[in-house]
């Protein structure tokens, strides 16, 4: 079967939908059944800011929960997952966004300031997050007025 970490959640989230899947910060942070949710609507609000497949879209995040389910939506999407250290900055984090030339770069909040010398649109996790929220599962509208999530330097 297929074992990409997508085709891994979902199966996971089929057979035992309750049972702790994700932990971060020593605690449980996800079942199964709640990453998949959380996945699939991050497809949802993906799929309206225009994501299609070999699309490169750089994550300039620290690691979280929330890294992981913008990472696995993307993957299953066929989109390209560029990661940027968190750690980057200036003319380092500028030169890897250029040369990945990402459709936009997806960074933490307090992160999304870094990312402007790199003239990259940019969407702030809490803005996705809040449009993910509001997706039915796993349902998109591509070209929607998610757009103005996008924010250009």
């Amino acid at each position: 079967g297929d074992r990409t970490l997508p085709a891994v959640w979902q199966r996971r989230a089929k057979i035992r939908p309750d049972e702790p899947f994700l932990w971060f910060s020593g605690r449980t942070s996800r079942t199964a059944e709640e990453l998949d949710r959380d996945v699939r609507r991050a497809i949802g609000a993906l799929d309206r800011l225009g994501v299609k497949k070999a699309d490169r879209i750089c994550i300039f995040m620290k690691n979280s929960p929330e890294m992981l389910c913008a990472m696995l939506a993307l993957w299953h999407m066929g989109a390209v997952v560029v990661p940027l250290s968190a750690q980057m900055v200036g003319v380092l984090l500028a030169d890897q966004v250029r040369r990945a030339r990402p459709l936009f770069v997806i960074a933490d909040d307090d992160l999304a300031g870094c990312v402007a010398a790199a003239n990259a649109p940019v969407v702030e996790l809490s803005r996705l997050l809040a449009e993910a929220a509001a997706c039915p599962m796993g349902a998109g509208q591509s070209g929607s007025a998610l757009s103005a999530a996008l924010r250009f330097p």
